[in-house]
């Protein structure tokens, strides 16, 4: 745990100003304990964490963590009202979860933040980088959603070769450009993991994304 500590404020000493830190704690922190891995996290100051189910949200929860939580992925229909109900932070790339969770909230009288999942070349899921205006306009005309953030995520991050890494930053700069051109903005922009973070300083925009590196792996 103090490793994990000196991690935190090594990274925390390296990140440039106004760039945010998003710990990943998914999947047990990769093995080493999930309500462990996000005490530390957010004891060093962070202000975000990452995870890919809602069952790991409700044991951070539960744990007494009362930060920001991202889930990463696609969400199922049933696990909505959960979402909203416990302030969790949802990607979205689907029509139809945009919309169940504009009611959902507005129902539950929040204005509920959302980031927008943008498919740069994982190919695991999200909005085609040049097709994704139709759902940014779903978000943006439900009062009760707020499009917060915009993310993708690298295949190919570590590689000593960043030729695909760097076509996926091209095409995530084009998708924030569309946005822009219609006068969209969102203040969390994110596409970094580790590895990105440490060989790809381009691609920092407004917050990092990472997981193995405060454990002291890379």
């Amino acid at each position: 745990v103090a490793c994990w500590r000196r991690n935190f404020r090594l990274i925390q000493q390296d990140l440039p100003p106004g760039l945010q830190l998003l710990s990943v704690v998914k999947d047990e922190a990769y093995g080493h304990g999930l309500l462990l891995a996000g005490r530390v996290a957010t004891e060093s100051g962070v202000k975000f964490l990452a995870v890919s189910t809602v069952e790991e949200a409700m044991k951070l929860r539960a744990g007494g963590i009362r930060e920001r939580i991202l889930l990463l992925g696609d969400r199922q229909e049933a696990e909505l009202p959960w979402c909203v109900a416990h302030d969790l932070t949802c990607c979205v790339s689907e029509p139809e979860i945009v919309a169940k969770l504009a009611a959902l909230a507005a129902r539950a009288g929040k204005r509920i933040p959302l980031h927008l999942k943008i498919n740069t070349g994982m190919n695991r899921y999200g909005v085609r980088w040049n097709e994704t205006l139709p759902l940014v306009e779903k978000i943006l005309a439900a009062k009760s959603l707020k499009l917060e953030g915009a993310l993708s995520h690298f295949a190919q991050s570590d590689e000593t070769d960043k030729t695909f890494a760097l076509l996926q930053l091209a095409r995530f700069n084009e998708a924030l450009r569309g946005l822009a051109t219609h006068r969209v903005s969102v203040s969390l922009r994110h596409l970094c993991n580790s590895g990105g973070f440490l060989d790809l300083p381009p691609a920092h925009f407004d917050m990092v994304r990472m997981g193995i590196l405060p454990l002291g792996v890379f």
